[in-house]
């Protein structure tokens, strides 16, 4: 005699079934709501809750496209500048952050979907601007790509940024191999980072990582709200002082560098749980999302540095990086760029 629970399961498996039929005929055949209660011989009011319950139990998946405007003439500046696979610049004028996250999340999804399949292995950090792109990714089915954290995890639970949930996320978009690096993001005491570093699942998951061909991180900006935010349960006081002295620009992958790309005096990057900056530089395609204005020191500091392949960014961190050092792009901006760029509005 059957299980109650295999009983169970058989039920809700034929119940998934029949949502992923209807579904099927709404968005995949064209089918009314109308025309799928005939077939059936039930209200269309039925249909409407069972496509709304196929949501909510994740038999459909609605991506929503963003169709923001690009400046291309920014981007092929940033490319030809520093050598850069590729670079995106959203145009994001009068956007909340909120919105422009949104947008970089979206163009970077259909980077990494666009790029998925050539990759062998393809790494990760976490952040408020990979959150975005990964619940834009299509996905794929891809049993033999390598899934790994580049970095380590925060204790602090961290509501609006869900590692764990980020990283469940990367792995049902690809259901790939996975391979966790279970550490914390920064250790305390440097002698106990390099044992922990030394751990066998520790050493093979940031093995994968520095042999990745395919990486995606955020750029951070150095400022004392944005390490309690993103560093909640350290000292956030103690690491803010340390970078200012040390002069810091900003992070990738949780290691610092300076504005000219250089990693930071002392010794804060050896406290870091993830991929150290001279492995970086040595994946073939590092792709980074970062945008606002606030992060303009920070982007600076990582295209000098040479740390990203691909950049995702905005139109406004693009003009505070033009307010900060009008040289920073080696090849001449147009007349018509370089006026839109020192003022307040205007595409460009």
């Amino acid at each position: 005699m059957p299980k109650a629970s295999d009983q169970a399961l058989k039920k809700r498996i034929y119940r998934l079934e029949q949502l992923a039929s209807i579904a099927s005929m709404y968005y995949e055949q064209e089918m009314t709501q109308e025309e799928i209660a005939d077939k059936f011989f039930i209200s269309r009011s039925r249909i409407s809750r069972l496509l709304k319950l196929a949501h909510k139990n994740g038999v459909v998946d609605i991506r929503i496209r963003h169709f923001a405007d690009r400046s291309y003439e920014l981007e092929n500046l940033l490319k030809r500048s520093f050598h850069l696979k590729d670079a995106i610049v959203a145009v994001t004028d009068g956007m909340e952050y909120a919105q422009t996250l949104t947008q970089l999340g979206y163009f970077a999804a259909e980077y990494i979907d666009a790029n998925i399949q050539s990759a062998r292995t393809f790494g990760f950090s976490w952040g408020k601007s990979i959150g975005q792109t990964v619940d834009q990714l299509k996905g794929a089915n891809l049993p033999d790509l390598e899934l790994v954290q580049v970095i380590g995890g925060i204790f602090a639970q961290n509501p609006l940024i869900d590692i764990a949930g980020i990283t469940q996320k990367v792995m049902q978009k690809y259901r790939g191999k996975p391979y966790y690096l279970n550490a914390p993001l920064f250790v305390d005491d440097e002698q106990a980072a390099r044992v922990m570093r030394a751990q066998p699942i520790i050493a093979e998951a940031l093995e994968k990582a520095e042999k990745a061909d395919l990486i995606l991180t955020g750029i951070g900006a150095i400022e004392q709200t944005n390490l309690q935010f993103l560093w909640k349960g350290f000292n956030a006081q103690e690491l803010f002082n340390q970078l200012s002295h040390a002069n810091a620009a900003g992070f990738i992958c949780a290691q610092a560098f300076d504005i000219k790309g250089q990693p930071i005096s002392g010794n804060f990057n050896n406290h870091v749980i993830g991929i150290p900056l001279d492995k970086l530089k040595k994946v073939k395609t590092v792709v980074a999302v970062s945008g606002g204005k606030g992060k303009a020191q920070a982007v600076m500091g990582a295209l000098r540095g040479g740390y990203v392949d691909v950049l995702v960014t905005d139109i406004n961190c693009v003009k505070e990086i033009f307010r900060l050092d009008r040289s920073f792009f080696d090849i001449k901006p147009s007349d018509e760029t370089l006026t839109a760029l020192s003022s307040n509005k205007g595409k460009v």
